[in-house]
């Protein structure tokens, strides 16, 4: 959904138009739930969560100010909520291996690619929390990083190093992982 047209929908909304709620939740209810589903682990609980994030916009209506996009808005309510809840939980985050390499090739191949998402998943683990949200933003949602700085309350700068060190250092340790695998 245009950003456009997500604000528009929600003036909509706030009118009393409650099919332009629902086009807002059937746009982003998938990116939501997948965005809580990579830091939680999946499951019901990022649905539950991801329910909740439109609860909020529901509830309390007057809160967003149209100062940024919709969309952005409530990836920034998704997040919070589910610190709150690996707070609560002290649950780690991850990174489904679907999103990072798929296979439909041989059997050799899909080994090999098996061992890789491996590889990756472990590297992602190692990741610090701030490092795994601003790339998770920045690389699998394709926000900006003024957007990905207002959903993780941080500035351009922050999210900018963020990226590149979580990039370097998942790349630092795919490479030796992979590089040490293929001296044995």
């Amino acid at each position: 959904m245009d950003y456009r047209q997500a604000e528009e929908d929600y003036r909509r909304f706030l009118q009393g138009d409650e099919e332009a709620f629902s086009r807002i939740v059937l746009a982003y209810r998938a990116p939501i739930t997948a965005f809580i589903g990579h830091l939680i682990n999946g499951g019901a609980d990022a649905e539950d969560l991801a329910a909740d994030v439109f609860v909020e916009l529901l509830e309390h209506p007057g809160r967003y100010r149209f100062q940024s996009s919709l969309k952005t808005y409530l990836f920034a309510i998704a997040h919070h909520r589910t610190m709150d809840y690996l707070r609560r939980s002290k649950r780690e985050c991850s990174l489904d291996s679907a999103v990072i390499l798929t296979s439909e090739q041989g059997p050799e191949k899909r080994l090999l690619d098996e061992e890789y998402r491996h590889q990756v998943q472990a590297a992602w683990d190692n990741l610090k929390a701030e490092y795994r949200m601003a790339v998770y933003l920045t690389a699998v949602e394709e926000m900006s990083y003024e957007a990905a700085a207002q959903v993780m309350r941080k500035t351009v700068r922050q999210i900018r190093d963020y990226c590149r060190r979580g990039r370097q250092q998942l790349r630092r340790e795919t490479t030796e992982k992979i590089g040490r695998e293929r001296v044995k």
